[in-house]
């Protein structure tokens, strides 16, 4: 799982681009929409919401 931000320089479309090509192809890359780069605790339910579904699948 790659999460990354919207509200970022090196955000969802440079992850995209640079980063995911180098991991797994399994690898499932989300978009943290008006999100900046520190999501997991400036939005902390929308980061365990999207974590446990992730891992609960």
């Amino acid at each position: 799982m790659l999460i990354s931000s919207e509200c970022s320089m090196f955000g969802y479309s440079f992850q995209d681009k640079y980063h995911l090509p180098k991991l797994p192809p399994q690898t499932v890359h989300i978009l943290a929409e008006n999100m900046g780069h520190n999501m997991i605790t400036l939005n902390s339910e929308w980061s365990i919401d999207t974590i446990s579904e992730f891992f609960n699948k």
